[in-house]
């Protein structure tokens, strides 16, 4: 059993603030441990609930991925999850939102295509734009494309703020590594990799055992046949 504080920001600005103030610690990692250079200070924040959490494994052909589940769930909001394994603090900033953000962005346009989890349906209305600049609005088909530069180093914030609710915040980092998409990206797979140009991507990260999953993208071989029907 883990002991889980969790506490809760007070508006997007103050949650986002403190996501930019630990961008070195996130380009390689998605917590932030106690003894890092710069700390979390909890004094500001309200504390929102303290939980017993457990840790999940998951094995995914090589890889292994360690979740921390959390028995008590908690209303939208900007939050703080401070957890203490072996004697040693680590902290991670997560939020609660009904939209479902998917971005894709190049050198100078980002386009977003956003759906309300709730009701499965398009996310039309709402705006969408990059941290500090001006906004589109998305359209019935719930897709919203922005047009700048999008090249910095350590990646963009991009806000999604819908008609009514709180509003999402993505942090898009610049990643892009050929050699370890090839060789580890299909670690078991190297027939499809060799042979089929594959661009996949499923509708949301996680999912739970009764959820559909969507899946956007194109599966091509790369010899310019046709390819098998059924996949």
């Amino acid at each position: 059993d883990i002991a889980v504080e969790i506490y809760s920001y007070p508006d997007e600005e103050s949650f986002l603030n403190e996501l930019k103030k630990h961008d070195a610690f996130l380009n390689s990692s998605w917590y932030v441990k106690q003894n890092d250079d710069t700390q979390y200070d909890v004094s500001g924040l309200q504390k929102a609930a303290s939980v017993t959490g457990r840790i999940a494994q998951y094995q995914h052909l090589y890889w292994y991925s360690s979740y921390l589940v959390l028995p008590s769930s908690l209303p939208e909001g900007y939050y703080l999850v401070a957890a203490e394994i072996d004697g040693e603090k680590y902290y991670v900033q997560m939020q609660i939102n009904a939209a479902t953000v998917y971005i894709m962005k190049t050198e100078d346009k980002a386009l977003a295509w956003l759906h309300n989890s709730v009701t499965g349906k398009p996310l039309a209305g709402a705006e969408f734009m990059a941290d500090g600049g001006k906004p589109v609005i998305s359209g019935q088909d719930g897709i919203a494309v922005l047009n700048g530069t999008f090249t910095a180093d350590t990646g963009t914030y991009f806000l999604v703020k819908p008609a009514a609710g709180h509003t999402f915040i993505a942090r898009v980092i610049n990643e892009y590594n050929p050699y370890y998409g090839y060789y580890y990206g299909g670690y078991h797979n190297t027939d499809i990799i060799d042979n089929y140009w594959t661009y996949l991507y499923l509708d949301r990260d996680t999912v739970l055992p009764e959820d559909t999953v969507n899946i956007w993208g194109v599966l091509k071989p790369r010899d310019g046949s046709s390819g098998e029907v059924e996949a």
